[in-house]
């Protein structure tokens, strides 16, 4: 299992490329990673815009090919290397709830979007406030799903608890509270060895 592949991240200033690397250390898969400087606007130089014209992070590069969004790219290698067992096969039929919360972390990702943006601003505390608002339905959906289940899908351990789990992490850096049962479902998954080579779970704010 030899592929060349390369990530480019944003390093520390943005935590999505940690579900890349995550689901790859899960699988085995060796990768370099290319951070580029934020603060230096590396990511909207003409060098990296030729490989993601959008010019976001994460972006992975492999067999000559280029692959941009963090959910994607955990949904395409957990595909190509079924035997890893990091998805259902798409005859299972586990696999349309197991491509739901895929999904879904994107929606949990849009409630946080504005709060994120008005960190360190006067808007700040009213931005959270709206969040944690927002976010009591995600915590109502997911509390119902894992009341009996460990993991999200056939309660087997899958690239849609990579996305999930890393979106309630970034919920609970904005103090919002996410209920007993997702605190142990997001503490389980963090004990795991290849989240933290991953640095999944790392805090969002500088200290």
């Amino acid at each position: 299992m030899v592929e060349s592949i390369r990530i480019y991240s944003l390093g520390s200033i943005e935590r999505r490329t940690s579900r890349v690397r995550w689901l790859l250390e899960e699988i085995g898969l060796n990768y370099a990673e290319k951070a580029l400087d934020f603060y230096k606007r590396e990511h909207k130089e003409s060098e990296y815009l030729k490989v993601n014209p959008m010019g976001t992070a994460p972006a992975v590069e492999c067999e000559g090919r280029v692959l941009i969004e963090s959910g994607a790219i955990c949904t395409y290698f957990a595909d190509k290397y079924p035997e890893k067992k990091m998805a259902p096969t798409i005859d299972s039929p586990d696999r349309g709830e197991y491509l739901q919360w895929i999904f879904f972390a994107y929606t949990m990702e849009s409630i946080l979007a504005d709060a994120f943006k008005a960190s360190g601003t006067s808007e700040e505390e009213k931005k959270v406030a709206e969040a944690t608002k927002n976010f009591a339905p995600v915590v109502q959906i997911l509390e119902k799903t894992l009341v009996d289940r460990k993991y999200l899908v056939g309660n087997t351990f899958s690239a849609a608890d990579i996305m999930v789990s890393s979106t309630l992490h970034w919920a609970e850096q904005f103090g919002i509270q996410i209920g007993e049962n997702l605190t142990v479902y997001v503490e389980n998954l963090k004990s795991r060895e290849t989240a933290r080579k991953a640095e999944t779970f790392l805090p969002i704010f500088d200290s």
